[in-house]
């Protein structure tokens, strides 16, 4: 069945938005149906209200750092609910989500920030990011009255993700939100995803793998997303199990870790 929100053009295949639906991330997330366990990390449960208060708290946080409408915010930060929240706070202030990979070293990380020019730095405690100069602690972000999500179109820029490096220097790829939205819909399509459904996502949420399948996806369908902040074959073997996942997303050499 297509979904209700987007459709592709007949000529040239690309993403068109249908009148008066939904056209920005922060709208189809929000009407995902909720669940008392959106998001599970290491066992503890996160609950629809839950990751929203979180998401609310952030935005109000940034908007007082004057994040606005196409600004960009650079951040490290390991897998868990909090990179989760980070992103649909920028989201939903039109702000531009640029996730730095937990593995990217101080030079790499220079670099990107300089390309980025970011309003805010943000990382967690412990990462690479945390020991250069202006950079939040992610723990620091809570606070302030809530902001109401701003007017974003679905051609208005909504990530910034970097190419790994493997053969040159890392390269900045914007994407807006209704690119993001048309691949969502594809994948939900063709995996057949709803609700009912559980992802298990050992990636970090930095890299397009994590972001699709541990992020958007789950997020849009309301699916159950559990996170693996480390991966171990034995223990993912145990998730699939105790969580009843019915879909994972990884290279074929997982297994072998």
């Amino acid at each position: 069945m297509a979904h209700p929100h987007w459709a592709a053009s007949s000529e040239t295949g690309l993403p068109t938005v249908q009148p008066g639906k939904r056209v920005n991330l922060t709208e189809a997330l929000a009407g995902a149906p909720a669940r008392d366990d959106l998001v599970v990390v290491d066992g503890t449960r996160f609950s629809s209200a839950e990751l929203e208060t979180t998401t609310s708290s952030t935005a109000a946080a940034l908007a007082e750092r004057s994040v606005g409408h196409g600004d960009r915010v650079a951040f490290q930060l390991p897998v868990g609910v909090e990179a989760v929240a980070l992103y649909r706070a920028c989201w939903r202030l039109g702000a531009i989500a640029a996730a730095l990979h937990p593995r990217a070293g101080s030079a790499q990380l220079v670099a990107a920030i300089e390309a980025l020019d970011p309003v805010v730095r943000v990382a967690g405690p412990g990462s690479p990011a945390a020991e250069l100069p202006g950079v939040l602690d992610v723990r620091c972000l809570r606070g302030g009255p809530e902001v109401p999500p701003g007017p974003v179109a679905s051609s208005d820029d909504a990530l910034v993700m970097f190419t790994s490096g493997s053969s040159g220097v890392p390269k900045g790829v914007i994407h807006t939100h209704g690119g993001l939205l048309y691949k969502v819909r594809q994948l939900l399509e063709v995996h057949g995803l709803g609700s009912g459904d559980a992802v298990l996502m050992p990636a970090p949420l930095a890299h397009v793998s994590g972001l699709l399948h541990g992020v958007l996806v789950p997020g849009v369908a309301g699916m159950r997303t559990v996170l693996m902040p480390n991966w171990n074959p034995a223990d993912a073997l145990e998730l699939i199990e105790t969580e009843a996942i019915t879909y994972m997303v990884g290279p074929p050499t997982s297994s072998w870790l």
